[in-house]
């Protein structure tokens, strides 16, 4: 039986993740973000994906301490971050054609997997 942690975990690891890659697109027009640069901070402020990673953020946070209160700290962690690297890996990848080597996949996957492991205890 899956267990209500396993699937908060997953939810908010999947919504971190695509927060993480909206906040690499929110950053894309500035070629260089400068914190002490106020055209940057516009230009990061006023775009779609903040408010998209915005959202997805306190989403994330929303089902992590949902997930917190449903189950052990120790599995929701561990899967939250499994997933939420998984997204936004597969997001760098795909979008914006960044490399991933063999055995930083397997790592990815083998944490995944490890707690998804980790909940059978």
């Amino acid at each position: 039986m899956i267990k209500y942690e396993l699937i908060l975990a997953i939810i908010a690891g999947i919504l971190f993740g695509i927060a993480a890659i909206l906040t690499k697109l929110a950053l894309v027009p500035t070629q260089g973000f400068s914190i002490f640069s106020l055209q940057d901070w516009k230009l990061f402020i006023f775009s779609w994906p903040f408010v998209g990673l915005a959202i997805f953020g306190i989403l994330a946070v929303v089902f992590l301490w949902w997930g917190f209160s449903r189950g052990r700290a120790i599995i929701i962690i561990s899967i939250f971050i499994g997933f939420s690297a998984m997204v936004s890996v597969t997001g760098g990848v795909l979008l914006f054609g960044e490399s991933l080597s063999v055995i930083k996949a397997f790592g990815i996957i083998a944490i995944t997997l490890g707690a998804i492991f980790l909940q059978k205890i």
